[in-house]
């Protein structure tokens, strides 16, 4: 253990900052991002975006952040990070439908969003918030990862389904996978989903040919690739 910070009331997420010198926490109970310095581990500021906190979102060049308020969100709020330690709210906006997940495409800064609401994942241009194209996916909610190229999976675990899709939105192929699977990370060509209700964590390949899966748990809420 290296350091424990107390104060929150519902963190949620946490996100490594591009620099990897900063971490940014959601709390939904306090409406709060926190910034966390890790070369000497200590809180540096907290800024109130709004309560429910929940999903959060970095560009890849580290000048945005979106967060949704809640889990059926009818709001993001976007942050100027410019200065990583000092993040500034400069606007908000309802995307039009309840929102749940959200993640910028690190090949054309492009957000996509999933839902909570209907079967459709929108994708949103980066610095206008313009609506550019939907994509099926399958029942609400879904999670939205991304491959090397641009390529996005995107899950519904109350479908058994997950998609790959273009960048540009066009289906590529889908593969069933275990019931509630709803998470899912990727790293080099695996893709890794993991079952809140199965307690399954299953690996495809880049094309979404299952190479395994495992039972591990009761409920496998969320997954993670570690690569070394």
């Amino acid at each position: 253990m290296v350091r424990v910070f107390r104060g929150f009331r519902a963190p949620h997420l946490a996100a490594f900052f591009p620099d990897g010198k900063h971490v940014y926490l959601t709390d939904d109970g306090t409406g709060k991002l926190t910034v966390i310095e890790l070369t000497r581990p200590s809180i540096v500021t907290s800024v109130t975006v709004g309560l429910g906190a929940h999903h959060l979102a970095l560009s890849p060049d580290g000048n945005r952040a979106w967060i949704a308020l809640g889990e059926h969100a009818r709001s993001i709020v976007v942050l100027d990070t410019a200065n990583a330690a000092h993040p500034r709210v400069i606007g908000r906006f309802d995307p039009g439908f309840a929102a749940h997940d959200l993640a910028f495409n690190a090949v054309d800064g492009r957000v996509w969003v999933t839902s909570d609401s209907d079967d459709s994942v929108r994708v949103f241009a980066g610095t206008t918030h313009r609506l550019l194209f939907s994509v099926p996916v399958g029942p609400p909610p879904q999670h939205v990862a991304f491959g090397a190229r641009g390529e996005a999976y995107l899950t519904s675990g109350y479908g058994s389904r997950i998609v790959a899709a273009s960048r540009f939105g066009s289906v590529l192929r889908t593969a069933t996978v275990p019931y509630g699977s709803f998470n899912v990370a990727t790293a080099g060509g695996l893709v890794v989903i993991s079952s809140l209700l199965r307690g399954t964590v299953t690996e495809l390949n880049a094309q979404l040919r299952i190479v395994g899966t495992m039972k591990v748990a009761p409920a496998a809420r969320d997954v993670a690739i570690s690569t070394w």
